[in-house]
């Protein structure tokens, strides 16, 4: 098959976990035999750096292999309504235009194109612009990260998971509450004015929210209507398609595989008994709830029986979080440990007794949690989204507390006891192999027939 993968960011520029996930994929399928293509946003900087090869009013491409992975590079200029709405008619052409430039010669038809983003560049015009050069191409999507949210949360107010149909005044509300510290009561009274006022184009954004996330919730809703089949890593997620009207039968829930490399050599080693040593990986950002980490953690004085080892970093830190790492850089018990690479991390992980996942946003089903079971290292995490749901699928070795609250997380790490670990974890390799037995039920389905592409 001739398949198509289009995605946030690719390796070498993007190593976030939704990149990682494509790299894998698109590796297996290769060496399955299938033909892989992949669609991925750059700067204007990283562009400079690849072949270009097609340009226009609305689109820049350029072309790069990575690990034998062939890569379309693309970069666009969006404008605000165009961010939030992430959808414009024009687009399309411009698609395939693209498109049929990379297969210009070629006599196979690309089949399927597996959608791991929506965004500004990657969205329902990708869809449109692909199908008019390939007829009868079927269309998945892989729900990584809440961007049917208009926030990118998923969480109600800040509070819990959101279960609600997305609704424009509702939505406003919910994004004036958490990105701009409005209280609730009168954030709701603002959701329902900005909604239904006209504003001029000459207002400042705040006053646009309500037409931005009205365009935003009408461009995924149109979006959900050019997806075939829907792939979720996660029961909660799979709820949260079939409220947004995805049918049943085209949701495949398949959580996430670990690479194979936590599987080689011993995946359980003897932890000594002290000092406990627990680890946080991710992000240096407020939604991975370092924040709250961070202030459970400098509540207590320095203790020889427990360490704690922060693996990540951010370029432009929150200035709470710059504050309280500077608190933690002069501490005994905190390491600093920057940016590792994976096998360095994956060794971390195989000593640690604990992983720290203290979440406030839904994250999907968390690739950490997963490896930690799987080098035999306990969880403790926040109890929303895939962090919850996972804690309770591991079971034996998690626990979970209340999402932001310092208090309550440093009351399970300063009471924690480590339990072994027996729980056997999916491979990335398993994973794959779902995926692509689901490939080719649709493509059996209705198979993409062959335009010419010399037009």
């Amino acid at each position: 098959m001739q398949i198509i993968l289009a995605t946030y960011g690719y390796p070498p520029y993007y190593w976030g976990g939704s990149e990682s996930y494509v790299h894998w994929l698109a590796r297996f399928l290769q060496k399955s035999g299938h033909q892989v293509l992949v669609i991925a946003g750059v700067t204007e900087a990283q562009l400079k750096e690849t072949s270009l090869f097609f340009e226009d009013e609305h689109l820049q491409a350029g072309t790069y292999t990575f690990e034998g992975i062939p890569v379309v590079a693309c970069s666009n200029h969006p404008t605000t309504a165009e961010i939030y709405s992430r959808y414009h008619p024009a687009w399309q052409q411009s698609w395939s235009n693209l498109l049929a430039a990379c297969w210009k010669g070629q006599q196979e038809a690309a089949q399927l194109l597996h959608l791991h983003a929506v965004s500004p560049l990657i969205n329902a015009s990708l869809t449109e612009g692909a199908r008019k050069v390939f007829p009868g191409l079927r269309v998945l999507y892989s729900y990584h990260v809440p961007e049917s949210c208009p926030k990118g949360t998923l969480l109600y107010f800040g509070r819990s998971m959101c279960s609600r149909k997305p609704d424009p005044a509702l939505c406003t509300a919910c994004t004036l509450q958490d990105r701009y510290r409005v209280p609730s009561g009168l954030a709701g009274w603002l959701g329902e004015l900005l909604v239904n006022v006209p504003v001029p184009e000459s207002a400042p954004t705040p006053l646009k929210l309500g037409k931005y996330i009205r365009q935003n919730i009408a461009s995924y809703r149109h979006f959900i209507g050019q997806v075939d089949h829907w792939f979720a890593f996660s029961h909660q997620i799979e709820g949260t398609l079939k409220q947004l009207g995805v049918a049943s039968e085209s949701i495949s829930t398949i959580r996430h595989g670990i690479d194979e490399a936590y599987f080689q050599g011993d995946s359980a080693p003897v932890r000594r008994e002290q000092p406990q040593d627990f680890v946080f990986v991710g992000r240096f950002k407020r939604v991975k709830g370092l924040l709250t980490l961070l202030r459970a953690w400098l509540q207590a004085a320095p203790d020889e029986r427990r360490r704690l080892c922060l693996i990540g970093g951010d370029s432009n830190p929150d200035p709470e979080i710059a504050a309280l790492l500077a608190r933690a850089g002069s501490r005994s018990d905190i390491e600093l440990a920057g940016i590792l690479p994976a096998e360095q991390v994956r060794q971390r992980l195989a000593s640690a007794h604990c992983i720290v996942i203290p979440s406030e946003w839904v994250e999907i089903g968390p690739l950490t949690l997963h490896e930690a079971i799987a080098c035999g290292a306990n969880v403790i995490t926040s109890d929303i989204g895939g962090c919850a749901e996972l804690a309770e699928f591991y079971g034996e070795a998690c626990q979970t507390f209340r999402m932001g609250d310092a208090n309550d997380l440093w009351q399970k790490i300063s009471n924690f006891s480590y339990r072994p670990v027996s729980r056997k974890v999916r491979s990335q390799s398993e994973h794959n192999a779902l995926i692509l037995n689901k490939y080719e039920q649709l493509f059996a389905s209705g198979s993409a027939s062959v335009e010419s592409l010399q037009q």
